[in-house]
């Protein structure tokens, strides 16, 4: 009896080595597919116009969910020569959807046309807010960098930097919310975005490496008259601004900051999305202690340095701070906000949004988000 005890005790720590290595192996790769590799999110013109009518269209999904369709708030319709808002919803059965609609550039849409809904909300042109701009480049480590240069006036300039995977636009709903500053504007691209220079290690890096690309942008910018900077982060952007303000402590005169859905502790960014997954073929949540192996062995394949990657340490500047974070975010956990705020609640002030997903609150709400901006940048005195 003592003998089989020692097998069946044997045959356990067997098992249990087999599910984590191999277990923590399988996701590892999963977290490089996901999150190391630096392909943008895809686009889905498959959104078809039912029927149009003016101040409304009526819409049905195609074979990918499009979630910003079902979602309240303001978001973007994008086809091939137009672009117009989707506003509150008028009827919704389930199959078809009708929504308010407001045209923003190029010819109506007609019946059977397919388009995609978008949280941009805006087309890929400063133009389209009255801006005058250009796309310029500034000069890397790595070769040059495209950028957007929107006109304004004075000597602050906005220094945008998008999240992963997504593009310059990312920053349009900021635009439009800054239009009223009329602030000159760089909306920047960094390495691994599409056909730019790729980060000689062939991953994203989370802030560790493109933060040299910001500091690059940052030159360009005051060869062009820049003296002080509000600079702007949407997710994993807001990561490459405070990763720029940790290894440049003589950095030029930073007025602001205004982060939204930071992704500025990656590892807990991490944790927080395998706590949603379920086990392969099991169906059961995917345990912590999992998480956790599965991280060490990216560490150890990929050379992730976690500690480095979370931003909200001792090495927190204090600078005026507006955070946006919305309660309905399920890629960045939004503790990551309340800490931030916590650490320097000095200087910061955390803008929780009833039911916004990630990167989505001025679509939740608009109005909200252009107020709270033009209180941070009077306080500023911008």
């Amino acid at each position: 009896m003592r003998k089989f005890a020692k097998i069946l005790l044997v045959l356990v720590v067997v098992m249990g080595l087999l599910f984590y290595v191999g277990g923590g192996w399988y996701f590892s790769s999963v977290f490089k597919t996901d999150a190391l590799e630096t392909a943008p999110w895809p686009q889905y013109y498959e959104t078809e116009v039912v029927s149009f009518g003016g101040a409304v269209v009526t819409l049905k999904e195609g074979a990918h969910p499009d979630e910003e369709l079902m979602d309240p708030g303001v978001f973007g319709l994008e086809w091939s020569d137009g672009y117009g808002q989707l506003g509150p919803f008028v009827e919704n059965d389930g199959t078809l959807v009708t929504r308010e609609y407001a045209p923003v550039s190029g010819t109506n849409p007609a019946p059977g046309t397919l388009a995609d809904v978008e949280a941009t909300a805006f087309p890929s042109d400063p133009a389209v807010l009255g801006r005058t701009w250009q796309t310029v480049e500034y000069e890397s480590e790595l070769g040059p960098m495209e950028a957007w240069q929107v006109d304004g006036d004075g000597s602050t300039w906005a220094i945008m930097v998008h999240g992963k995977g997504a593009g310059m636009d990312e920053g349009m709903r900021m635009l439009s919310t800054l239009s009223a500053a009329n602030l000159p504007t760089l909306m920047i691209s960094y390495r691994n975005d599409p056909n730019q220079p790729a980060d000689p290690s062939g991953f994203y890096q989370y802030g560790q490496t493109e933060w040299r690309d910001l500091d690059a942008a940052i030159d360009y910018a005051g060869s062009q008259g820049a003296d002080d900077l509000l600079l702007v982060g949407f997710s994993t952007g807001a990561a490459i601004i405070l990763s720029y303000l940790e290894q440049v402590p003589d950095a030029p005169s930073v007025t602001g900051l205004i982060f939204d859905s930071p992704n500025i502790d990656f590892g807990a960014t991490v944790d927080y999305n395998a706590s949603q997954r379920t086990l392969p073929g099991i169906g059961t949540k995917l345990p912590q202690s999992l998480t956790s192996v599965a991280k060490l062995l990216a560490t150890w394949r990929f050379g992730v340095d976690w500690e480095a990657i979370n931003y909200i340490n001792e090495n927190l500047r204090p600078i005026p701070t507006l955070v946006f974070h919305g309660t309905g975010d399920l890629t960045v956990p939004i503790e990551t906000s309340l800490r931030l705020a916590a650490a320097r609640p000095e200087t910061t002030r955390l803008v929780e949004v009833a039911g916004a997903h990630h990167v989505g609150s001025w679509n939740a709400n608009p109005r909200q988000y252009v107020l709270q901006v033009a209180e941070f940048l009077t306080s500023l005195d911008l």
